[in-house]
């Protein structure tokens, strides 16, 4: 079985916790082996889907199991901006400054993470029955005879953990900064702005904070510009503006786990 860590992710309607509060819950299955390495219940309020909030539960996830090479998800928030520059979030460009490769299933194409949907649809009926209880506990259990106790007739009747192999590449934090290799570099600033010839590039604010690479064409004036190995579009600086690339992330066409 090929081992390529790839996360499929999702993070569904809030649901009501035992007390009547109202939680979220971001599933995160991987898709070789089915195991489940997330379980975090979430507290709803009006910022819950924010960046912020979910990057926290995975950077407990890489200290405990690792960083995958990829993470699947759908076009919405946190994990992609849809009206933001190739979809980026502020949580996908963490990501990929931490070598992960993004891939999107297709919008309005809820079959492309089918297998991972309807796996966490069952979980939500389990829910709603009472069959599993509401408290961190309660999922803490589910999890653990999920991924040890329940046989998966596509994995040769074994149980998750049984074939569930963690990621080699270890987190060590958020990087400092990023190499481009002898590029030429600009922070983004928090408005998404970089400076080019001393005029304001607008490219996005979900890249605040982190450096991006320019690379002046052989045959035009035109610059690149990369985000880590992305590249992003290109600085006409004519018209001092930036043109996105026509190209967006990698589109999934199916999420049919092993």
């Amino acid at each position: 079985m090929e081992r390529y860590r790839d996360w499929l992710l999702e993070l569904g309607a809030p649901v009501t916790d035992e007390n009547g509060e109202l939680i979220g819950i971001p599933f995160l299955t991987d898709r070789n082996s089915l195991f489940e390495p997330c379980g975090h219940r979430i507290a709803v309020d009006p910022g819950w889907r924010g960046s912020n909030t979910i990057k926290v539960i995975f950077e407990r996830l890489f200290e405990a199991h690792g960083i995958p090479d990829a993470m699947r998800s759908d076009n919405g928030p946190p994990f992609a901006s849809p009206n933001g520059l190739m979809g980026l979030s502020r949580l996908s460009v963490w990501w990929l400054a931490l070598g992960i490769d993004l891939e999107r299933s297709r919008p309005a194409c809820p079959q492309d993470n089918g297998a991972h949907e309807r796996m966490h649809l069952d979980v939500r009926r389990e829910l709603q029955a009472g069959r599993i209880g509401r408290d961190q506990q309660s999922f803490d259990l589910w999890r653990h005879e999920f991924n040890h106790i329940r046989p998966h007739e596509s994995l040769g009747m074994k149980c998750p953990a049984d074939v569930w192999v963690p990621s080699t590449r270890t987190y060590s934090g958020t990087p400092d900064g990023l190499d481009y290799e002898g590029m030429e570099t600009r922070k983004v600033s928090k408005t998404g702005i970089i400076m080019h010839f001393g005029a304001p590039i607008f490219l996005s604010s979900a890249l605040a904070g982190w450096d991006v690479g320019l690379n002046p064409c052989r045959d035009s004036p035109l610059t690149e510009v990369r985000f880590v190995n992305l590249f992003m579009g290109h600085i006409d600086p004519a018209t001092a503006s930036f043109r996105p690339a026509s190209a967006g992330l990698k589109l999934a066409e199916s999420s049919e786990i092993v």
